[in-house]
């Protein structure tokens, strides 16, 4: 699993979430797929692009999440991510390491879609 990060040192500890791109029909546990960890500060730049966008219903289950759940399990169907991405690559900032750090998680979401149908979250707080 790659790490993605932006400020994130040792004493911040190891909480933060595993993104991991997915086919729809396939068991979560049993996906083959690369994922990418962010650790929990660094992961509060992508919270308030995550939370406009809930309550969310699951393309396939029907199955409806209220709210972003930061301990737990968060699908995020491709046409909910590509407006995701759209507002990430229109945020404006001088800040170079943050820059890097947008550029980092918005090209590897754009590969993992070219195949995935979803991007699971999988936070450990």
């Amino acid at each position: 699993m790659r790490t993605i990060t932006y400020k994130h040192s040792k004493t911040d500890g190891l909480l933060g979430y595993e993104l991991l791109p997915a086919r729809y029909g396939e068991k979560w546990d049993q996906i083959q797929a690369d994922s990418v960890f962010i650790y929990a500060g660094d992961f509060d730049y992508l919270i308030p692009y995550l939370k406009k966008h809930y309550p969310i219903v699951d393309p396939v289950t029907n199955d409806r999440y209220g709210y972003f759940d930061t301990s737990g399990f968060n699908p995020i169907a491709k046409a909910l991510w590509t407006n995701i991405l759209a507002e990430m690559k229109a945020y404006q900032t001088k800040d170079r390491e943050l820059k890097a750090f947008i550029r980092s998680l918005v090209t590897w979401l754009e590969i993992q879609l070219e195949w995935a149908d979803e991007i699971i979250i999988f936070g450990n707080l």
